[in-house]
């Protein structure tokens, strides 16, 4: 099927489920891709610290400080942290098609799945490869008050 939502209706179903207008003007066309770029490249940025947040407040030794009346509630670490993930990864397609069905430029809704895709696994690349180990580097140094101007012992 042919791109043939109305170009600012994003109340109905039909505004934001498919691939806007073939017939844009070339400016809002452009607009469009520029925001949903730097939507999605903020979209990436911004959750990658959360994400790294929670997992490290769910760690064993956490639940058992917060929960010591429980017995073995650290066994549950790995359980809450997956779980938390996945809730949110299985919410993040909609997302990603939300924002191509916007701003991909697709001329159907084909092409806009196929940059739905695309978005998502850029996404996936930054929150669960590169960016968990920069937030975890970072919310360390943050919480240790680590001194990077000081001396290493060899």
């Amino acid at each position: 099927p042919l791109a043939d939502s109305p170009a600012w209706n994003i109340f109905d179903c039909r505004g934001c489920c498919r691939p806007v207008t073939v017939t844009l003007p070339h400016e809002q066309k452009r607009w469009r891709r520029n925001f949903i770029v730097t939507c999605v490249a903020l979209f990436c940025i911004c959750y990658t610290y959360p994400l790294t947040y929670f997992s490290q407040l769910v760690t064993p030794q956490n639940l058992e400080n917060a929960f010591p009346d429980i017995p073995q509630i650290g066994r549950l670490s790995g359980l809450l942290s997956g779980g938390m993930r996945v809730l949110f990864f299985a919410l993040c397609p909609q997302i990603f098609k939300a924002f191509a069905n916007f701003g991909s430029g697709a001329a159907s809704i084909e092409q806009a799945e196929r940059s739905a895709v695309r978005y998502y696994w850029f996404f996936m690349l930054v929150t669960a490869f590169t960016g968990t180990s920069l937030a975890t580097v970072i919310s360390e140094a943050l919480v240790e008050e680590l001194n990077v101007g000081g001396t290493v012992k060899g």
